[in-house]
């Protein structure tokens, strides 16, 4: 199979893992809500905005149902414009270029603002913020594949992109941050160990997760790391669904509640194979894709 081949076919995986990544976090904003309170209604970072756009007091402000109605608008105004994006995507052959830049860009700038309140959510946790960081390149990453192809720039920012997602990650799994519960659960679920067991078994992966994102920058190396992030994120990403999706009378709900959650993390595997695939073919010149 020619070089130029592969490549295409690599870009094609990505876009649709991106297509389906996009689908999901509208999914979730049509059926449930983001933690855009945790912005929205803390006064210290809104109150300046609230007062140019409403005569109310800061009290009357949040607890006016419009106020409530406003941030679902949001909600369902990202949803819709995280599906048209995933939409022009797939039929990018006939889409204008500017149409799918927009989109991309809109896409990113949503999910940059979707970790910043959950990083406020979260208690100012930077590891929560910089989880996510796979996520908010990727819409941006795919559309300039499409229309630039990939060369060293573009794998170096997609590594940076991928180790904050696995700096993150293993910050938490360290316990520099509080362990998260959902993650002594899904370890405890999973795998029947106990709850000290299961914090172990997730310092080993921190640890993991820090050289990995060193090894990602070493050349002849870096294969090695991209494969564990791969095989990892893959992993975590599956966790969610395995652990929480419950057989018998509710089983529909919590995939409707969980089968989501594997689905927005598709960047976190999409993203090191496309590196890993694309990054084999690119040596000096970059690698037109010549597929839009």
């Amino acid at each position: 199979m020619e070089k130029s081949h592969i490549g295409k076919t690599a870009i094609q995986f990505a876009l649709g893992g991106v297509v389906v990544f996009l689908w999901a976090r509208a999914y979730q904003h049509f059926f449930f809500e983001g933690p855009y309170r945790s912005f929205f209604l803390d006064q210290a970072l809104f109150g300046g905005i609230q007062n140019l756009i409403s005569d109310l007091s800061w009290l009357e402000f949040v607890t006016d149902p419009q106020t409530d109605r406003g941030i679902l608008f949001y909600t369902r105004f990202m949803a819709w414009v995280w599906l048209l994006t995933g939409l022009l995507i797939f039929g990018y052959r006939r889409v204008p270029v500017r149409w799918l830049w927009i989109s991309a860009i809109l896409s990113s700038l949503g999910l940059l603002f979707y970790a910043a309140s959950d990083y406020l959510d979260k208690g100012y946790q930077l590891a929560q913020w910089i989880e996510y960081a796979a996520q908010i390149a990727m819409p941006v990453l795919m559309v300039f594949l499409l229309h630039k192809g990939v060369n060293r720039r573009w794998l170096f920012v997609a590594k940076v992109a991928i180790a904050l997602t696995f700096i993150g990650h293993g910050l938490y799994a360290l316990g520099y941050f509080p362990v998260p519960g959902h993650f002594v659960y899904m370890t405890t679920a999973i795998l029947g160990v106990s709850d000290s067991g299961a914090r172990d078994l997730l310092f080993v992966a921190g640890v993991l997760d820090l050289v990995a994102v060193v090894f990602l920058f070493v050349p002849k190396i870096d294969k090695y790391a991209l494969m564990y992030c791969i095989l990892w994120g893959f992993l975590t990403a599956l966790a969610r669904p395995v652990a929480y999706i419950e057989p018998g009378p509710v089983f529909w709900v919590s995939v409707h509640q969980s089968m989501y959650e594997f689905f927005v993390r598709i960047p976190h595997f999409i993203l090191p194979l496309c590196v890993l695939w694309l990054g084999k073919r690119t040596k000096v010149k970059g690698l037109p894709c010549g597929i839009a």
